[in-house]
């Protein structure tokens, strides 16, 4: 499996995001596990990057006190429409919601639904 060099993990949660990130460096996944606490962040630190240091991947979590989620990808369609093919995303949450895990099947930009927490078994339904 080839190394992802960087990954973007958007949480509330920084246990999670300490997991997250512990799980796929010593793992040997990627590089660079980028952690950022809220949706609006994720967005200013995007569009900061230039093409070559978007991440190929983004972990996304629904559930935050202000913006969800959602407007997260509202966002990331609005603000950067060429991108919409090249980041893979995946919703990463501890909803047990069927109407999120519906939504984000009928989401073009979401590649899977992982629940949490994520841990070193769940990494082949990732890269597999």
């Amino acid at each position: 499996m080839a190394k992802i060099e960087k990954i973007l993990v958007v949480d509330d949660d920084p246990t999670h995001n300490l997991i997250c990130e512990n799980v796929l460096l010593e793992s040997g996944i990627s590089q660079e596990v980028i952690c950022i606490l809220n949706t609006e962040d994720a967005i200013n630190y995007l569009t900061r990057l230039n093409l070559g240091e978007f991440p190929e991947y983004i972990f996304l979590d629904i559930m935050f006190p202000t913006n969800t989620g959602w407007h997260f990808l509202e966002s990331y369609k609005k603000t950067f429409p060429s991108r919409k093919t090249d980041t893979r995303i995946f919703i990463i949450t501890s909803s047990i919601s069927k109407s999120d895990w519906t939504r984000a099947k009928e989401e073009p930009l979401v590649q899977g639904f992982i629940s949490k927490p994520f841990t070193r078994d769940k990494i082949p339904h990732v890269f597999g």
